[in-house]
């Protein structure tokens, strides 16, 4: 069932949210696979190595701003920036208009998530760690406080999700000697079956 319409102050500060919690996550894309901290180190121009002032970090304005290049080398800026940080605002205004409550923060909290895991995929090709498995948590979380009753569906579709996908990556790798799926995915899907229980992870992995 939908939520009410949202007010215009709603929209202002998710919205807003979003686009700051979207910055985050592109610092999280491209720093865990290398290793580095999200958290601590000033971010900076990734060709000339310029430390970014607090302006040079305002979400998708300050790649406006600056027409998309760094003010000191020129270098032009990755559209990556500002597009995952319209993602991220996007989710959060989705989440607004058809969630409300608890599942509001849950949807929240997913759609980001699997947000940075998509990004991550698509330029580097893995699924960390430090996102598939908190998500796996969160699932079981979420799973407890919407539906008590049914949170052994959740654990069931967590350890059967992860399962399936690290028996066929096994096979494969018996039967093409060389590996064909990565642990990541395997994760993911357990995610999928911690949020949504055992019944959904057909629909999920198709």
């Amino acid at each position: 069932m939908g939520a009410q319409s949202p007010t215009l102050l709603v929209l202002v500060l998710l919205g807003g949210a979003g686009l700051l919690i979207g910055s985050f996550l592109g610092t999280l894309v491209l720093r865990l696979p290398e290793g580095r901290s999200a958290i601590w180190g000033r971010s900076a121009c990734d060709f000339c190595g310029k430390t970014l002032s607090f302006w040079q970090l305002a979400p998708v304005m300050s790649w406006v701003a600056q027409h998309g290049r760094c003010s000191a080398c020129g270098k032009q800026i990755s559209l990556f920036y500002p597009a995952i940080e319209v993602a991220a605002m996007v989710i959060a205004l989705w989440a607004a208009f058809f969630t409300s409550g608890i599942v509001l923060p849950l949807t929240l909290i997913l759609g980001w998530v699997l947000l940075a895991l998509a990004a991550m995929d698509i330029r580097v090709f893995r699924l960390s760690d430090a996102l598939t498995l908190p998500l796996i948590g969160a699932g079981i979380i979420a799973g407890w406080l919407l539906e008590p009753e049914h949170l052994v569906d959740h654990v069931i579709g967590a350890l059967a999700g992860w399962g399936v996908l690290t028996l066929i990556g096994i096979l494969y790798l018996r039967v093409r000697n060389r590996p064909g799926l990565g642990q990541g995915d395997a994760k993911l899907l357990a995610a999928g079956g911690a949020w949504l229980g055992w019944q959904g992870l057909v629909s999920v992995l198709l």
